[in-house]
């Protein structure tokens, strides 16, 4: 992980095509900045994404960003550019980014920069927020901050400011273990076994396809399979299991 990182103006970033995600609060900076209205920029300065849930910043035909500027190599918005640009490279995870990035390449050894599981973690957050059946949890509202998308932006930039991001990964983990011992607790110890035996064989699986070009992503199904043991280890207790006679399930 890498606490500072230095830009040499390479535009790499924000020549990269793909999405540049704005939120409403950020179309309204950029919209004030560039002194016109709002429904005009959205209008001739934005395009919705593939999903067509949010917005995007417009990009050129060679996919780069409108607002890049060849020349001097800088943002014409720096000063409200949106957060994803920003961000960067702590919340990118793209394979080839680094090699493209000069920044990047001049990494010094035993300071890389992060290039952790942050696609996943994001959803794992999103679905732990999301989930009706997780609702009734008294635990949930304590993270409800946390767990909201924006949240959850603010507490990545955080651990990243601080040199901590490795709790980005444990802290989460720690609250699905918790709820997953909840959850299992109300399932026969068979089901309990049977369902951790799923998850370890699915990331056997799928190790030899994401190994190559996404190494986080298995050490991040890792972590998954481990939090579901512990769980089931936790919860072993909670709720015996009975049969219909009303003795207790071994």
């Amino acid at each position: 992980m890498i606490e500072n990182f230095h830009c040499v103006r390479c535009g790499a970033c924000c020549r990269w095509e793909g999405p540049v995600r704005v939120t409403d609060q950020e179309v309204d900076a950029i919209a004030e900045f560039l002194h016109i209205p709002v429904r005009d920029f959205i209008r001739d300065h934005t395009m919705l994404t593939k999903d067509r849930r949010s917005l995007s910043l417009l990009e050129n035909p060679d996919g780069s960003c409108c607002y890049y500027d060849p020349g001097s190599g800088l943002c014409r918005i720096q000063p409200v550019k949106p957060a994803q640009c920003r961000d960067f490279p702590h919340r990118w995870n793209f394979p080839g980014w680094e090699q493209l990035c000069a920044g990047a390449r001049q990494e010094k050894p035993g300071n890389p920069v992060y290039r952790g599981p942050v696609k996943l973690m994001t959803a794992l957050v999103l679905i732990l927020g999301s989930s009706p059946c997780l609702t009734e949890l008294k635990i949930l509202p304590l993270f409800r901050k946390t767990l909201s998308p924006q949240g959850f932006i603010n507490w990545w930039s955080a651990w990243i400011g601080s040199g901590e991001g490795i709790a980005l990964i444990f802290f989460p983990l720690s609250i699905m273990a918790l709820i997953l011992v909840q959850i299992l607790a109300h399932l026969t110890r068979k089901n309990r076994i049977l369902l951790w035996a799923a998850g370890l064989i699915l990331m056997l699986i799928s190790i030899p396809v994401l190994f190559r070009d996404f190494p986080a992503t298995v050490q991040f199904e890792a972590l998954m399979v481990a939090t579901g043991g512990v769980a089931l280890w936790l919860s072993r207790q909670l709720k015996p299991d009975r049969t219909a006679n009303g003795k207790i399930e071994i």
